[in-house]
C-alpha cells in the first residue's frame, strides 16, 4: 500500500540549481537527464536510515575534525558567525563517499525537517560527469524525495555540490550562480517551511586531496548567504 502523504510538507520541492550563466537555448538541456521512476523498495538503500531519528548527539572530536567555523566577509557572503547547522553522521559519510572523492561539480540534496538539522544526503548519481558545472537531475531527486522521504516527514533543506581549486563559496548573486538558485528554491511555492536553506561547497579529494565542507546558508528572512558553524551528530 503506498503510505499516506503528510498534510503540511508535501509539496517540497527542488528546482534547477544553475550555477553559472547559460545561454536561453540550454535551459532545460542535456544536463536535465531523465531517470525511471524510483521503487518504494529502493528507499531504504538510498536513505539508509529507517529508525526514528534519535536526538542529536556530538560525535567523538576526531570524528567531528572537518567541521569548519566561517567569519569572513566577502563578495555576495554576510558573516553571522551565530548560524549554525548540525549534520548526521550518516549524511555525512555518504557526501565523503560520493561528491567527496570525485571531480569537482558533483552534487546531491539534503534532506530534513529544517535547513538547521540535516538528516541525510541523496547523491545526484545521474548528473553528467563531464560537465564544468553542476546541473542537477531535478526530475530524479524530486521523485526520491516525494517517494522515499516525504512519507517519513523529512524533506528538501538544501544542496551541496563541489567547486574546483580556490572557489570555495557559492557562485553567483541575485541573479545568476548558486546564490540565484538558492534563492529561487527557498521562495519556491512548495518550500514555505523552509526558513533557510543549506548550501555548503565541497572540497574533493580528487581536486585538492582532501574532503571539507565548507557551509553556507540562505535566511529566507534576508535572503543572503551566510557562513555557518558545522556540527557533525550521530
Amino acid at each position: 500500500m503506498k503510505p499516506e502523504k503528510l498534510e503540511s510538507r508535501t509539496e517540497s520541492r527542488f528546482a534547477q540549481w544553475p550555477e553559472g550563466p547559460r545561454n536561453q537555448s540550454n535551459l532545460g538541456g542535456e544536463s536535465d537527464i531523465e531517470a525511471g521512476p524510483v521503487a518504494l523498495s529502493e528507499c531504504s538503500a538510498i536513505s539508509g536510515r529507517k529508525e526514528t531519528p534519535k536526538r542529536p548527539r556530538k560525535v567523538s572530536a576526531d570524528r567531528r575534525a572537518n567541521e569548519l567555523s566561517s567569519h569572513e566577509t566577502f563578495g555576495n557572503v554576510v558573516a553571522t558567525p551565530s548560524t549554525f547547522v548540525r549534520m548526521r553522521l550518516e549524511a555525512f559519510e555518504k557526501l565523503r563517499r560520493t561528491v567527496g572523492i570525485f571531480p569537482v561539480e558533483r552534487g546531491g540534496i539534503f534532506v530534513g525537517k529544517d535547513a538547521f538539522l540535516v538528516e541525510d544526503f541523496v547523491f545526484d548519481d545521474t548528473s553528467d560527469p563531464a560537465s564544468t558545472v553542476y546541473y542537477p537531475n531535478v526530475s530524479y531527486l524530486n521523485s526520491i524525495l516525494n517517494k522515499c522521504f516525504e512519507p517519513r516527514g523529512l524533506f528538501f533543506v538544501g544542496v551541496g555540490h563541489s567547486h574546483p581549486r580556490g572557489l570555495l563559496r557559492p557562485s553567483g548573486n541575485d541573479h545568476w550562480g548558486d546564490v540565484r538558485a538558492a534563492r529561487n528554491n527557498l521562495l519556491s511555492k512548495g518550500n514555505t517551511y523552509l526558513n533557510a536553506i543549506f548550501i555548503p561547497i565541497i572540497e574533493s579529494e580528487a581536486e585538492t586531496g582532501r574532503f571539507h565542507i565548507h557551509p553556507f546558508v540562505m535566511l529566507r528572512e534576508d535572503l543572503v548567504v551566510h557562513p555557518a558553524r558545522l556540527e557533525i551528530v550521530e
